[in-house]
């Protein structure tokens, strides 16, 4: 037996033989640190380093994945908020289309209804008052040329 061995054969026999109460045995007094240190031989300390050389190349590994990843990910990021924004850009455009044909469509319906308030007066005779809307009709005209251009 080596040296290591007799001295942890001895320890466990003391500890087996030591009162319970108020004395501490002789493996409380070799400290945790010490005797794991021992049973390290330097096989097993090589064997360790290899094996946290390998997790450390694999977490390199994993953290340029993880990187590209993210590059990735703002990138796409990037892309849905340009093609967002061009779809705001294009749903102003259709508000203000929008809003122009619904003018547009009220002037249109206004003037068709000076058209038969004429149409009517002239069947009754009122002919001053179909020059009033007439004269109505021409500036509502007017104003929608120049409103337009």
């Amino acid at each position: 037996m080596t040296f290591l061995r007799l001295q942890q054969v001895a320890i466990k026999r003391a500890d087996k033989h030591a009162p319970r109460l108020g004395q501490t045995s002789s493996s409380q007094l070799i400290g945790k640190r010490h005797s794991k240190s021992m049973q390290h031989t330097k096989g097993q300390k090589a064997r360790a380093m290899r094996k946290m050389k390998a997790s450390m190349k694999r977490l390199r590994v994993e953290m340029k994945e993880i990187g590209e990843e993210q590059k990735s990910i703002r990138e796409g990021q990037r892309q849905v908020r340009e093609k967002f924004e061009a779809i705001e850009i294009e749903c102003e455009k259709l508000r203000q289309e929008t809003k122009l044909i619904t003018e547009q469509s009220a002037t249109t319906r206004f003037r068709l209804a000076l058209m038969f308030q004429i149409l009517k007066a002239r069947q009754n005779n009122d002919f001053p008052r179909a020059i009033a809307l007439t004269q109505t009709l021409r500036l509502v005209y007017l104003l929608s040329f120049f409103k337009n251009k």
